[in-house]
């Protein structure tokens, strides 16, 4: 048996020849270590065989004289979390992967800036992006991108806050939609809209930023959403962090990230309170809607919108036994 420890790094391990190694020529591999590198395993010719991405995967290969193959193998399902745009790699011997794509959360309105109270009203926050996930059998991605092509991946920054209001008499501006998620040419979530909305709408995915109150007292962005578990075999509502609101005194807290739960969206960004140049939280990752940015009155300028928290690509590689 051939055992690796990567450390950080990935190892690749080149099988002798299958026609030097002769037919019926055996070879056990392992991961022995936790660290984050992978054991990559390729055969005649430079064509990769198998990952063995966590401590303990396994691997029996067998020369038939002219190829290697597998003919037994355990592998644990793998979860790679794709944050930032860029391309990532196929990885060979696949029985099915579990695809989640999370599209950025909409920037929150700013406030306006307006001489009475009556005008002041409050505004809205950012909506949560939303999520999709999807089952794809190997045979499916295969047709797509053979082991160890290139998938681009494409990661929506989050939509913008509205500007702060300089102006007197002006209305606040809206929160800009984010620019979409994808992940290769499978699966993918555009745009669909530029808008801050009401926190009573939420995502799918991330929740809603909160509204900036016409007073001293934010208003709280709401919980992540529970979007379809493929992995969880009793979904339900769970801890969960807010964007939560504050007093006049502090800034409204930024959406948090669900690190306890990591199949739901960020949660969104609080509001701001009505004080000058009070800004709307950020909403949190992923796909957490912008707070409201604060009006103000006459001759201070209003608060920004939070901007809305980033999209992300979450894929379990499934591999065969």
């Amino acid at each position: 048996m051939l055992t690796v420890a990567t450390g950080a790094s990935n190892a690749t391990v080149t099988l002798v020849v299958a026609s030097t190694a002769g037919d019926g020529a055996t070879q056990v591999i392992t991961k022995a270590d936790a660290g984050a590198g992978i054991v990559i395993v390729v055969g005649t010719g430079g064509v990769p065989l198998v990952w063995l991405p966590q401590q303990g995967d396994v691997v029996r290969l067998r020369s038939n004289g002219s190829a290697w193959q597998v003919v037994q193998a355990q592998i644990a399902s793998w979860l790679q979390v794709v944050t930032s745009s860029g391309p990532i790699i196929a990885p060979p011997f696949l029985k099915s992967l579990d695809v989640t794509v999370f599209k950025g959360g909409t920037g929150g309105n700013s406030g306006g800036r307006q001489a009475t109270t009556a005008s002041r009203a409050a505004v809205n926050g950012g909506a949560g992006g939303l999520v999709k996930q999807q089952r794809i059998t190997a045979a499916h991605f295969y047709a797509r991108y053979a082991p160890g092509a290139s998938i681009p991946c494409t990661i929506d920054a989050g939509g913008a806050g509205g500007a702060s209001v300089t102006t007197d008499s002006t209305a606040g501006a809206a929160g800009v939609g984010g620019s979409g998620t994808s992940f290769g040419s499978i699966l993918s979530l555009w745009r669909t809209g530029t808008t801050g909305v009401s926190t009573t709408m939420t995502g799918t995915g991330g929740a809603s930023g909160g509204a900036a109150a016409n007073s001293t007292a934010t208003a709280n962005g709401g919980n992540g959403d529970i979007p379809i578990d493929l992995y969880d075999v009793n979904p339900g509502p769970v801890a969960r962090k807010n964007g939560t609101g504050d007093t006049a005194s502090a800034l409204p807290t930024a959406g948090g990230l669900n690190t306890a739960a990591p199949h739901l969206g960020g949660s969104g960004g609080g509001g701001g309170a009505y004080i000058s140049g009070q800004a709307g939280a950020d909403g949190g990752i992923p796909g957490g809607g912008g707070g409201a940015g604060a009006p103000s009155d006459t001759g201070y300028p209003s608060g920004k919108g939070g901007n809305g928290g980033r999209g992300e690509i979450r894929i379990a590689w499934n591999f065969a036994s």
